[in-house]
């Protein structure tokens, strides 16, 4: 699973909980992109190194670079 499937719980429609929000899965998507462009993955296994034995951020910094994304994506839409 990929180190951005917590933010799609915070994307889900509230009418239906199991159902995402077309609008919100393009916008999971575009952080996605970013995301990928900052770090080279979104693969949990690849970040840490497990696979290829490098690095290519912290869990920490995983959530620090989600969370600037999307506030930079939701300070955009304002």
């Amino acid at each position: 699973h990929t180190t951005l499937h917590l933010l799609m719980t915070w994307l889900l429609s509230p009418d239906n909980p199991a159902e995402p929000i077309k609008e919100d899965l393009s916008l999971l998507k575009e952080i996605e992109k970013k995301f990928k462009e900052k770090n080279s993955s979104v693969i949990c296994r690849e970040l840490k190194g497990l696979e290829g034995g490098k690095v290519l951020r912290s869990c920490r910094g995983c959530v620090e670079d989600a969370a600037e994304i999307l506030e930079e994506l939701i300070s955009k839409e304002n």
